[in-house]
């Protein structure tokens, strides 16, 4: 109940921050006529009713079995697709700017994501030896890469869990807030996005071999 409490209050947060500014953080919906917002307030807390998340449940299980027989390049395809005709057009959030200065000036080395940012530095060198890209290019094509590798990890794992039964749970993954990360997405955390779930997967699926 208490949850069910938290995610209500959350929810509500996001349409109030449509027209109170100083609610900065909380303004996902700013961007979209007032009744979006509504129309995403009621269908979120629909969502996470009891009723709600049956029906939705049922609804889903039903529309994805069609899905069934349908080969894993076919998915792949379309979703790398997606990341492609959809990519960020934006470099403004977070450090994307401050990414493409470093990759421009040839920094390997970043004392707050070391790792990250040699992985992008070596990327990049790599490439340049074939084609001539921008370090925003660069960046983009590793996130889209990073997606490709999430999906296939994804359905790797799922088939692993929850066997015949993959599509539904490989849905959700790629309806989080995380898969904006695999979007062409000029940052930081593409690679850690495409670890962590991996991580998590492959630990779901060693608990699932010891039942």
């Amino acid at each position: 109940m208490r949850v069910l409490a938290a995610l209500t209050l959350l929810i509500n947060a996001y349409l109030v921050a449509d027209y109170v500014p100083a609610l900065w953080g909380f303004d996902s919906w700013a961007f979209f006529p007032p009744i979006v917002g509504v129309l995403a307030l009621l269908f979120g807390l629909f969502a996470i009713s009891d009723a709600g998340v049956e029906k939705l449940y049922a609804f889903g299980s039903k529309k994805l079995a069609k899905l069934k027989g349908t080969n894993f390049a076919f998915f792949l395809i379309a979703f790398v697709a997606a990341e492609i005709v959809l990519a960020q057009g934006a470099y403004f959030l977070g450090d994307g700017y401050l990414r493409i200065r470093d990759l421009e000036s040839g920094v390997a080395f970043s004392a707050s994501e070391p790792l990250d940012a040699f992985v992008h530095w070596a990327a990049r060198k790599f490439l340049n030896r074939f084609l001539s890209s921008s370090p925003a290019a660069d960046y983009a094509l590793i996130s889209i890469i990073s997606g490709a590798l999430a999906f296939a990890g994804t359905w790797f794992y799922s088939r692993k869990i929850w066997r015949e039964r993959i599509y539904l749970p490989s849905l959700l993954a790629f309806l989080s807030g995380t898969a904006q990360l695999f979007f062409g997405y000029v940052e930081s955390y593409s690679l850690v996005a495409l670890f962590v779930l991996l991580y998590l997967l492959s630990a779901l699926a060693a608990l699932k071999e010891d039942d």
